[in-house]
């Protein structure tokens, strides 16, 4: 048939008859006087004259108006039940008029409003609109029985309708805006529109049952498109209203607050309940402070920005950007979610309460660091290999499986951490550090070959050496030796049945343990040396006293304990000649003074004291005698002192000074 075209004269876009604005870019339609119009041929395509009744190409007939109406109207309920409800899951509405658009509009065609720039909430979106259709039952009767019934006369009697009985049929005015009134009613009714109300039974339960199922997914924006979407429904059902506001208000409070807004537009706010009063007084609460988490700066993976919703107050929301534009209302929405940034980016946002007021846009910058993130997944990979090919066991290459399980826990945590609302470039080196130092310890347990005979050799000649003197005995007087050679024969087989010693650890082990061994056995010596030399115990002094000339030497031996020797020492020497006398004195305390080769050795210090008493001399003229006084001289000396142990009782007493550069060479024999 001949339609005429009409198309946009801004884009070009073809254009449907209801539509005012162009639903592509938005810009209004311009009449064009009909004179204007070009109109086809519907079979051949030709261009057709205004006023022709036939193309002169193909010889088809050009219907006239009445004729394209009632073939529009008679094809359209053709059907109509099965085409609604296949037509009814591709549909889309404006917003603003609730007029149908098309699948892909960004501007209504009817009134022109933005469809993509839509807060959100009033957004028609295939998933939402085909939940709506399947809340429905099948349409009620509307009380127009007379002429529903003249619609299904009409539908089954079109096939035999000729176009002059049709063209009859239209040009009685009276019974064709019947007609047209019944089959409008009966698609208003299949689209569930008369005036932006639903007709037929809209099931609350469906709705709050699928509410639900969004937040059980924390899928919160659809929970709460839907939910405006199927209040509006209901808008003046308050127990309605009440159940969905309680579950969206903590996810929305700003979508909450729509339903309340729609409800008391609705209703009227002196017939609404106080608890609705209420919520829709408190969404004019004034805005608090805008504190948001994390604030701009440096981070390793995109954070995930989080406001603290206070639950109590509803009509509070949040617009925001994230290019660094300014945000509006038609700017996305804050959910519980928050808001996942999508790398380096200006953050700006404002909040807003059910009043309309407004906080001033804060903006935030946020950089991401790209080195940070490619060390994080160079060891995160290399954690997860490690893991991957773990092996646990005691053969060869393999490892513990304690080693494995802090490799997976520190997996986890990484995990944890990067998921975090904010990593900081600190926690990045945490991360690298802990992953580190897992896989470094999964490695360090596998087995590794060696050769580990010398050292389980060395273990059995110790652990003989140990056995013969852990009951022997000397074992009193080797306690304590004992203890430190058990020791160094545990660390040597700990080292031998360690999952991983290198060669060299293996090898050290063996020459410590030789070292140990020896060290004990020298221990054991010393014990029965001790034996020996303990029987020397007592007192030895040596004493003259001739013509004036006293010497005395003493010697005490109380213990001998780990080969040295332990007493105290004196000597002195005192001389007397006329007018002259001299003193010598010294002693010294032996705090183990070890034996060697049969002697002990030491060096003493002392005093030697010359003392004149003066002289007289015979004076001839006076015949009397005449007085020099004396004089005291000390001096410091050294000796050094040597004790052979000849037998238990008997010492070989050696000082090499015992005053005056004299040397004493005595046999000492005990007194006790």
């Amino acid at each position: 048939m001949g339609d005429n075209v009409k198309k946009c004269s801004n884009c070009g876009e073809i254009l449907s008859k209801d539509d005012i604005y162009c639903p592509k870019c938005g810009s209004k339609y311009e009449e064009i006087s009909n004179k204007n119009k070009q109109i086809y041929c519907s079979k051949c395509g030709n261009p057709l004259e205004s006023d022709a009744k036939f193309c002169s190409c193909c010889g088809e007939k050009v219907p006239d108006e009445k004729e394209i109406e009632m073939n529009k109207v008679i094809e359209g309920s053709k059907n109509i039940g099965q085409t609604m409800a296949i037509e009814s899951n591709k549909k889309r509405f404006c917003p603003n008029c609730g007029k149908e658009i098309g699948e892909n509009d960004r501007f209504c065609g009817s009134c022109g409003s933005s469809i993509e720039e839509d807060r959100g909430y009033t957004t028609y979106n295939q998933n939402v609109a085909n939940e709506i259709a399947a809340a429905e039952s099948v349409p009620q009767n509307i009380g127009i029985s007379n002429e529903k019934n003249e619609a299904k006369k009409l539908q089954y009697l079109r096939p035999n309708f000729s176009k002059k009985t049709l063209a009859c049929i239209l040009g009685g005015i009276g019974s064709g805006l019947v007609v047209i009134a019944i089959i409008a009613g009966l698609l208003m009714c299949y689209t569930g529109k008369i005036d932006g109300t639903k007709i037929g039974v809209f099931k609350n339960e469906y709705a709050i049952a699928k509410v639900d199922s969004y937040l059980n997914e924390k899928d919160y924006k659809s929970a709460s498109d839907y939910a405006v979407l199927a209040q509006s429904k209901k808008p003046k059902d308050a127990e309605f209203l009440t159940t969905l506001v309680g579950k969206i208000n903590p996810y929305s409070p700003l979508d909450a607050y729509t339903m309340v807004e729609k409800y008391i537009q609705k209703v009227g706010e002196n017939k609404a309940d106080s608890k609705i009063k209420k919520w829709y007084e408190i969404g004019k609460t004034p805005i608090e402070d805008l504190n948001i988490s994390p604030i701009g700066g440096n981070y390793i993976y995109p954070p995930t920005v989080t406001w603290e919703v206070n639950q109590n107050i509803i009509g509070h929301g949040i617009y925001y950007t994230v290019d660094g534009s300014e945000p509006n209302e038609n700017s996305p929405k804050y959910y519980t979610t928050g808001i996942k940034l999508p790398g380096d980016c200006i953050l700006k946002l404002y909040a807003v309460n059910g009043a309309g007021e407004k906080t001033e846009v804060k903006s935030f910058e946020y950089e991401i660091d790209g080195e940070s993130q490619k060390k994080i997944e160079e060891v995160y990979k290399r954690a997860e290999k490690t893991y991957d090919e773990a092996v646990i066991g005691d053969d060869v290459g393999q490892c513990l499986e304690s080693a494995k399980a802090n490799l997976k826990k520190a997996i986890d945590w990484t995990n944890e951490k990067i998921e975090s609302p904010a990593s900081d470039l600190a926690t990045g080196e945490l991360i690298v550090t802990e992953l580190n130092t897992r896989i470094k310890e999964l490695e360090d347990s596998k087995v590794v070959k060696t050769d580990r005979e010398a050292l389980k050799s060395e273990i059995s000649s110790a652990n003989s050496t140990y056995s013969s003197q852990k009951d022997g005995q000397y074992y009193a007087y080797l306690v304590s030796d004992l203890k430190i050679f058990k020791n160094a024969i545990d660390k040597a087989t700990e080292i031998s049945k360690s999952r991983n010693p290198s060669q060299s650890d293996i090898d050290n082990a063996v020459k410590n343990l030789k070292n140990a061994t020896s060290t004990f056995n020298g221990a054991v010596q010393t014990v029965k040396m001790d034996t020996v030399y303990n029987q020397y115990r007592g007192d030895y002094s040596f004493s003259t006293n001739y013509d004036d000339d006293y010497k005395y030497v003493y010697l005490n031996i109380t213990k001998v304990q780990g080969g040295k020797v332990y007493g105290s020492f004196d000597v002195s020497h005192y001389t007397t000649e006329m007018g002259y006398d001299k003193s010598v004195s010294a002693s010294k305390e032996l705090k183990g003074v070890k034996i060697s080769n049969g002697k002990i050795t030491f060096d003493i210090s002392g005093t030697s004291t010359y003392y004149n008493e003066g002289e007289y001399t015979y004076n001839e003229f006076y015949n009397s005698f005449d007085y020099e006084p004396g004089n005291t001289e000390a001096k410091e000396y050294t000796s050094h002192v040597t004790v052979s142990f000849v037998q238990p009782g008997t010492v070989q007493m050696n000082l090499s000074n015992i005053g005056d550069g004299v040397e004493f060479n005595e046999a000492m024999y005990r007194t006790n």
